[in-house]
Order: structure tokens, then sequence, then C-alpha cells
């Protein structure tokens, strides 16, 4: 029976990195059912429980090549992974992956991946090599093959969308109730807020433009970490500072059933890119506050509303952004009917793709 290795940012409880895993493999499992997943984990226990699949630590090299010659093909999962802005030592870490797992599988790819940026040259250099020696690369999105071009790298990648548009919904009815969030008879705000440090304004003003949303609009306003090690602590920090009451949602949940309580919602506002990619998977305007190129692009490509910068955050603009997400609600809605149906097969081409890959002698 065929079995395919997956690397990305899985078991660290980042609801974008999982959603794209669990689509990704809900995919394979729709149009492939034979096949087997060997998934590289930080906590490979809650990974194969949760997936049903095999799972290794991310960071024991000799398991990893052990199941990489013991498996048909290598996946470098969606995400950004191939950047150095995190660190060089995340991006060193990944092409050697890949490099392994063109050696030891046999064939490679680059699966739905958000590329860039890399800016350090020895970085380059590696990234360039690498990338010319698997057998094929899908991106998300037209600025990361702009990224692929300004490496050097001669070999063309196929764009195709995010694995996360593929999510499915787990109804989750109870979620509100057990997190103690009461029934509202006015719209309901979900706020993905992550910290940045470097921008010790961002956190007073949203909150600020917050409770004017709570007031003006009748809103209620609750917090969805998307990355709970990273947003629980900013999200209970904005919380605490409304004068209007806002919520949190504290559980570990999948992201089907973020996926299904962010449709219950009636506007998203996101400083996480997945926040915004969940929220068009799920029908609901959407409104993102820009702290990455990649979210500036997300934004324009599917028509969102902008709810300004971290850099020089001001309430007026996010307030702005919801009324208008409010108020256009169900053309929002149909423009993102329309995108999905533009990105949901494109999404899908990369599990078809991959099979190709697969099956090629």
């Amino acid at each position: 029976m065929p079995r395919i290795v997956i690397a990305g940012y899985h078991g660290f409880g980042n609801t974008g990195d999982e959603a794209i895993l669990q689509a990704t493999l809900g995919e394979f499992r729709r149009v492939a059912p034979g096949l087997e997943f060997t998934v590289l984990s930080s906590n490979p226990p809650l990974t194969a429980a949760t997936y049903g699949v095999r799972s290794i630590l991310r960071t024991d090299p000799r398991a990893i090549i052990r199941e990489m010659k013991a498996s048909d093909m290598f996946l470098l999962g969606g995400g950004s992974l191939l950047q150095d802005v995190t660190s060089t030592r995340s991006l060193l870490y990944y092409l050697g992956l890949l490099w392994c797992g063109k050696r030891f599988t046999g064939k490679a790819m680059v699966f739905a991946n958000g590329l860039g940026p890399i800016n350090m040259p020895l970085g380059r250099l590696l990234s360039r090599e690498v990338l010319e020696s698997v057998d094929l690369i899908t991106l998300r999105d037209r600025d990361s093959a702009d990224t692929l071009r300004s490496l050097g790298v001669s070999r063309q990648p196929i764009i195709t969308a995010d694995p996360a548009f593929m999510l499915e919904p787990e109804r989750c009815e109870w979620l509100f109730r057990t997190e103690g969030i009461p029934d509202h008879p006015g719209p309901r705000l979900a706020v993905s807020v992550r910290s940045f440090r470097r921008w010790p304004n961002f956190l007073p003003e949203l909150v600020k433009a917050l409770d004017e949303i709570s007031e003006r609009f009748g809103a209620q306003i609750v917090f969805f970490p998307m990355h709970r090690a990273m947003d629980l602590t900013p999200s209970h920090q904005a919380a605490n500072l409304m004068k209007r009451p806002g919520y949190v949602v504290g559980g570990n949940y999948t992201p089907g059933q973020i996926l299904y309580v962010l449709g219950q919602c009636q506007a998203v506002l996101g400083t996480r890119l997945h926040s915004l990619i969940l929220a068009v998977t799920a029908g609901v305007p959407t409104a993102g506050i820009i702290y990455d190129p990649k979210v500036e692009s997300f934004l324009h490509e599917l028509g969102c509303p902008c709810a300004g910068s971290i850099r020089d955050m001001e309430s007026r603009d996010v307030v702005s952004a919801v009324e208008e997400m409010l108020t256009r609600a169900a053309s929002i809605r149909a423009i993102f009917e329309r995108a999905r149906k533009r990105l949901v097969p494109l999404a899908r081409q990369n599990v078809q793709m991959a099979l190709d890959l697969l099956n090629r002698r």
C-alpha cells in the first residue's frame, strides 16, 4: 500500500496549519482511500489520534529517514514554510526535509506552499538548489511564484490554492454554550488577535475600536485564538481591556469545529491569514489587519475590506471596515461564494497532482 510522508508545522496547535492537514488528508481519503500517511509532528500521539495517521517526532532525524526509506513520496505541506523571517534555522530545517525526502523516497513535492520572503544570501542559494531538485512545485498564490522566480529557480510552479479552502465544517452547536458565551440578538464579530510587541499601539487602538463597534452596532465580540500558545494571552488582554463585554474561546477545538462556529458569526476580523481563509470558506464577511504582505495580497484578491495595518493602527479604520462588512454582508457573501467555486477546485488540484506524481513510473 503506497505511503506518503507529510511535513509541515503540525502538532503546535496552530489552527491554520492543522486546517491545512485536516483538509489535505480528507481530500486524499476521498479520492484515494487506500493510501497510508505518516505526519511529522511536535506532538505525535495527538496528531495520530486526531487524524488517524502514523506520526513521528519532527526532530528525530533517524526516525524521519527510516520512515522516508519505507515510503513512496514526500510532501512539504502547505503554509509559509520556506521563509527566513521566522528564522534561518526554520528555513534550513524544511529545506533539509525536502532534500532528504527526494533522496530517500524518490519523489518530493512542494505542496501548495506560500513561499518567501527569503532574504539571507545563503538561504536563497540553498533554496534554489533544493527547489530545482524536487519533482513538483505547487504554490498557493502569485506572490510566492514571483519569489520562486527571484530565487533563479528554472522549474515552473503551478499556482493552485490553499488546501484549507477544502475544509469541511464539523457541527458543534454546543461550543459557544460550553465556553460560557451567551446567545446574542445582535451581530457577533469573531476576532483573531495576536501579539505584536514591536507595535505597542496596536492593541489599545484595536480595543478602542471594538468597544465602539460593540456600542454602535450592538455587536458581541468573541476572540478566537488561532494559535493558542501565542494568541490566547493577547486575546485575554484585549478582552480585559475592553469597557464592554468581550469573550474568549479558550478550549481546544478542531479546525472543522472552528470553521463551523465562524459560520455562526456575522463578520470576522482577522490578524492571521487562516482566520481570513476560514471565514471565506464559511462564507462570512471578513476584514483583515495587515501584518504581512501575504495578508494584503489575500485581501486584494478576494475583495475583502482592509482594517488597517499593525504599523500605524487607527481605531477608525477598524470601525470603518466592520461597518462595511455589516452593511455589505449580502454582496460580500456572494463574492465569497464565487471565489469558493474557483478556489476549491484549485485546492483539490494539489491532491490530484500529488497522486499523478505518486503513480508516475
